[in-house]
C-alpha cells in the first residue's frame, strides 16, 4: 500500500494498523501553555471529564495547536517537519494495553475521533523515539510490529531511516486526535 504526503509516496505494508501523520515529528514534551509550568487547565480540587477535554482540544485543534491530551490537563501540540512522517498504532500502546478509537463528542467537528490510549506508567502523555534505524519505511514499521514497547514509528521523508516511538514511561493516558474527514 502506497500513503501519499503531497508529491512523496511512502510505502506502508500495513497502513491499517496505523494512523498517518504526515509531516509531523509527534515526539518530545510540547506543551501548549506558555509558561510550561501549568497545565493547560488547572485540575488542583477539580476534576473534569474526558469530554470536557475533548471539547477544548477540539477547539484549539481548529487552530492547529491541539494534537493530543493527557488526564491531567496538559494539552499537546507536535511540531509541523516537512522531513518526517509519523505513524500511530490503533491497536497498541505498548506495555501490554489496547489502542482503541473513540468518537469525539457531539461538539466535535465532523469525522473526528480519538486514539486512546490508557496504561501504567502516566507520564505526561510524551511520544519518545527510543530506536534508530538506517532502513527504508516498511523495515521500521515490521520493527515496531515485532517490538512490544513500539507505539508507533516515525520515518525521514527521504526514506533513509526510522524511529521507533513509545510513550515516555512505558504507557501512558493519551488522548490523539484523529481527524478522518
Amino acid at each position: 500500500m502506497c500513503i501519499f504526503f503531497a508529491a512523496l509516496c511512502v510505502v506502508v505494508a500495513n497502513a491499517g494498523s496505523y494512523v498517518a501523520f504526515p509531516n509531523m515529528d509527534i515526539t518530545g514534551n510540547n506543551d501548549m501553555n506558555p509558561n510550561n509550568n501549568a497545565p493547560y487547565i488547572s485540575t488542583t480540587g477539580a476534576t473534569f471529564s474526558m469530554s470536557t477535554y475533548m471539547t477544548l482540544c477540539d477547539d484549539a485543534a481548529q487552530q492547529g495547536r491541539c494534537h493530543m491530551f493527557d488526564v491531567w490537563g496538559w494539552l499537546k501540540t507536535w511540531k509541523a517537519d516537512s522531513s518526517k512522517q509519523s505513524f500511530l498504532s490503533n491497536t497498541t500502546c505498548g506495555a501490554s494495553t489496547t489502542a482503541r478509537l473513540i468518537s469525539g463528542t457531539p461538539l466535535s467537528p465532523p469525522g473526528t475521533q480519538y486514539l486512546v490510549c490508557t496504561g501504567s506508567g502516566l507520564n505526561d502523555a510524551e511520544i519518545v523515539a527510543f530506536a534508530n534505524y538506517q532502513l527504508p519505511p516498511f523495515l521500521v514499521e515490521q520493527a515496531c510490529d515485532k517490538n512490544p514497547e513500539c507505539v508507533g514509528f516515525m520515518v525521514s521523508s527521504d526514506e533513509s531511516q526510522g524511529w521507533l516511538l513509545r510513550y515516555e514511561g512505558g504507557g501512558s493516558a493519551a488522548y490523539v486526535v484523529v481527524r478522518l474527514s
